[in-house]
Formats: C-alpha cells, sequence, structure tokens
C-alpha cells in the first residue's frame, strides 16, 4: 500500500509540470505495484502526431502493451505524454526516457499503419471475409453465426414491438464481427468492438449502429456497464443466445469444472441485460427462434435443448435474484412454475417476497400447501356444485371464493402481483375454517369430488403465479 502510495504520489507531480494529471487506472497501478520494488516514474513523450490515432489504441498501447501511465488533459483526452515506471533510481534518466519513448514510438508507428490499412477496406468486406473463419467446427462459420443472430435479433425487435429499430438492428447484426478481420484487432485483441465502433464512424454509418458495434460484447465481465442502446442490447441478446443454443445443441454444455465457451458469463449477461431494459419478452419463443436458425446443426432433438436451455436459464436467474437479496425460498416458490419472461419473474419474486413480510403470510402459505398436497393425490373431476356445499365453512370460503376471484385475474393477468396477493390473502380465515371443520375425504363420493373441485378452483387462484409448496416455514 505504502508503495502504490508513493507511485501515485509521483505520477501527479510529473503529470503537474506538463498541465496534466495522470491515468490513475487501479488495475495498472496493482500491476505496476507489483513489478517494481523501488519505483522511479520518469516523464516522457511522443509525437503530437500520434495523437489522430483513436484514444483507445493510444491508451491500449500504453497501458496494456507497455505498463506506461498516459498523461490526460483538462478533457479526460491524452496529451502527447506518458509516465514510465522504473524499478530503480536512474543515474542518467534522459537515456531511459529516451529507451522508453523509442520503443512507444514504433508502437505507435505499427498501429497508425494497420489503423491506416484496416480504412481501406469497408466493414461490409470484412464481414463477407468470415465466410473464411470457423466459428465452431459443428457450428460452422463465424459468417453463419452472423446471419443467424441477424434473423434472431429481427426477430426479437419485431417482438419488443420496435419495428422501427428493425433496420439499424439488421445492419448492426450483420456488421459486428466485422473488426475481428481487421488488422487492428488482429494486433489488440481487446479493442474488438471499440474498433467496429471506430470504422463505423468513419464510414458514416448511422450513430446509433455504431455504438451498437461496441455495446453488443457488454457486459464482458462481472459488473461491467450495460448496453444504453435499444438496437445494441437487442444485438447483445441474440449474439449471446445463438451462442448458448448451439452450444447445447451440439452437446457443449457447461460442466462444474468446464465452461469453455463461457455460456454462464453469456446467459447471466442476457438476463440482466432484459432485466435493466425490462423487456417484456418470452424468452421459450427466442430458444424456439433460435434453434430454427440452427436446425441443420443440432445433434441433439431440439425440444430436449428447449428444456436444457431453459433449465439453464433458471438457474443463472436464481442466482441472480438471490444476489439482489431476495430469500432462496421465494425464489425457488416463482421459478418451480417455470421461466419464461424475465421481467415477469422478476415482479413475481418481488411480489412474494413483499407478501412474506406480512405476519399472516405464514398460515395462508401453510394452507396453500395443504391444498396442493390434497390435490395431488386427487384428481376431481367437474365443477362445484352449490347445491352439494352441505357445511357453513365450506359455503362461506366458497362465497369468498366467487367474490374475489375475477378480480384476482384481473390483477394476474396485468402483472399486478401484490395486489393480487393481497386479495387471496383475505381468503385466510375461510380457508383455515374450512380445514378445521370440513372432512374433505369425505366418504360420500360426490361430497369429496366436489369439496376438492373447490380446493382445485381455489388453487387456480395462485398455482401459476407460484409454487406454495417451495416457501419455508419460519
Amino acid at each position: 500500500a505504502q508503495r502504490k502510495k508513493i507511485i501515485v504520489e509521483k505520477l501527479r507531480q510529473l503529470a503537474e509540470t506538463v498541465g496534466g494529471r495522470p491515468d490513475e487506472d487501479e488495475a495498472l497501478l496493482d500491476e505496476v505495484c507489483f513489478l517494481v520494488e523501488a519505483p522511479f516514474p520518469v516523464l516522457c513523450s511522443f509525437e503530437q502526431t500520434f495523437l489522430t490515432l483513436p484514444v483507445a489504441v493510444l491508451v491500449t498501447t500504453m497501458k496494456k502493451h507497455q505498463k506506461y501511465f498516459p498523461v490526460l488533459g483538462a478533457d479526460g483526452a491524452p496529451l502527447h505524454y506518458f509516465i514510465a515506471v522504473n524499478n530503480t533510481n536512474c543515474a542518467r534518466p534522459e537515456i531511459v526516457i529516451n529507451g522508453h519513448e523509442r520503443v512507444l514510438r514504433a508502437r505507435l508507428a505499427d498501429a497508425r499503419f494497420f489503423y491506416t490499412e484496416d480504412l481501406k477496406k469497408s466493414l461490409s468486406d470484412l464481414t463477407e471475409s468470415l465466410r473464411g473463419v470457423v466459428f465452431q467446427a459443428q457450428l460452422g462459420t463465424s459468417y453463419e453465426k452472423v446471419m443467424r443472430f441477424q434473423a434472431l435479433a429481427v426477430h426479437l425487435t419485431t417482438a419488443l414491438g420496435k419495428t422501427s429499430l428493425i433496420e439499424p438492428v439488421r445492419r448492426a447484426a450483420y456488421l459486428c464481427k466485422a473488426d475481428l478481420m481487421s488488422e487492428m484487432v488482429g494486433e489488440f485483441p481487446e479493442l474488438q468492438g471499440i474498433m467496429g465502433r471506430e470504422y463505423a464512424r468513419h464510414a458514416g454509418e448511422p450513430e446509433v449502429v455504431a455504438e451498437a458495434l461496441f455495446e453488443h460484447y457488454l457486459p464482458r465481465f462481472a459488473g461491467d456497464r450495460l448496453p444504453a442502446t435499444d438496437v445494441g442490447a437487442i444485438v447483445s441478446i441474440s449474439d449471446k443466445l445463438d451462442t448458448i443454443v448451439g452450444c447445447f445443441g451440439v452437446g457443449l454444455i457447461p460442466t462444474g469444472t468446464a465452461d469453455p465457451y463461457a455460456l454462464r458469463r453469456q446467459c447471466l449477461g442476457i438476463i440482466n441485460i432484459i432485466l435493466d431494459k425490462k423487456y417484456w419478452l418470452s424468452l421459450a419463443d427466442l430458444i424456439r427462434f433460435a434453434l430454427e436458425q440452427l436446425a441443420d446443426k443440432l445433434s441433439r432433438p431440439a425440444e430436449d435443448v428447449q428444456r436444457d436451455v431453459l433449465e439453464f436459464f433458471s438457474g443463472r436467474l436464481a442466482t441472480v435474484f438471490a444476489g439482489q437479496g431476495f430469500a432462496y425460498d421465494v425464489v425457488d416458490a416463482v421459478l418451480a412454475r417455470g421461466v419464461d419472461n424475465i421481467t415477469d419473474s422478476a415482479h413475481r419474486v418481488a411480489a412474494l417476497q413483499q407478501m412474506k413480510q406480512d405476519p399472516a403470510f405464514e398460515s395462508l402459505a401453510t394452507a396453500f400447501k395443504r391444498v396442493v398436497n390434497i390435490l395431488r393425490s386427487a384428481s376431481p373431476s367437474g365443477k362445484v356444485h352449490t347445491e352439494l356445499l352441505q357445511h357453513e365453512a365450506e359455503q362461506e370460503l366458497h362465497r369468498q371464493w366467487c367474490a374475489i376471484s375475477d378480480q384476482v385475474r384481473t390483477y394476474m393477468d396485468t402483472h399486478r402481483y401484490a395486489e393480487a396477493l393481497q386479495l387471496i390473502a383475505t381468503l385466510r380465515g375461510a380457508v383455515d375454517g374450512f380445514f378445521d371443520k370440513v372432512l374433505v375425504m369425505a366418504e360420500d363420493p360426490r361430497l369429496r369430488n366436489n369439496r376438492l373441485c373447490l380446493l382445485q378452483e381455489i388453487q387456480g387462484l395462485f398455482a401459476s403465479f407460484a409454487d406454495f409448496s417451495k416457501i419455508a416455514s419460519s
């Protein structure tokens, strides 16, 4: 910590001498701190003509390749200075400075050459060259992948009702992997997406398309930023889902020790984007569409892939909800009903968590569990016949159920889950009275079936919302 503090102080002192401030990259500071024992920073410079290179190229060349600290101006843009941290004091620092400058100059000259060469090619030509690049042996070329997730992206755009974005989405999906074939990304892989955006802007593509070429890679790691634009978000979801469905389709399923295609990270990325954007969509529909694009590549039955991918998403979604602080049993109860609309699942979890704070909830949940357990071993037929409701307690339960059922369904259909649960909770006394005073499994088969039908109708109010048998008792 002391060494790091010394380095930071010296970086600031040197940068101030030229009217700038150092780029205090924490990861780079930590790395340099471990590399040097007796830090001796020196201020160096490079030709101002290199400042015409994209900022990302300058910064990456200095920080990632040479472990140099860029000096930034008041506007945050790099100046033509950088700071190198040596491992010991230098009797003749000018010699050391000259060495650092010579090395960086060569690096920047290479970068300028790559950049200039790339600008001679169109992004469309670079995309077409993906025809010769294998994405995965069983899943075909990178160009085939682009065509698949481009179709998926257009389908998703339509499903979201954002038809005005279809053309920018189509264009962004087509161009988003082009920079992988550029000289610059070949030399600096960490600039993928960044250079795509740069080249798209240079070519005069619409800004929403250019930005999506960068954003579709987001999030790149846990805690990374998410796409800000709908076009970037849609292309990102589509690209990632094609990879997940494709890998599952040919048996490349993550194990406890191996996930070579980072499918867990990509799945979490999709979930976080959907939740951030509050997209209302059917995951099952997207997976089906993705499978249709992959039809000639699959080595497993499509229905098995569909099931496994949905289960995979369910597991990752549970992780996300747990990370947001929701109780595990609440999450299990909601996800037990399946995962399709991720945003809807989030609303259900939030509503159930809120309802669980109500003192009356536990007895209500216990009653619901009892309903589920009874119906698990019974199969009533028909509907409730009021003339067979002999006991006052079952008549009261039926009366209260009839009074609220339509409103509960309206709340459910309009996703007002907290209000639906609060209304269902008003049945608590009637349900308790029913179980206390009525023998459900009566000897008379007509009475038994009628009482089971009543319970089945009540179960229908809450069963589609969550599996209350998963709720843990206090």
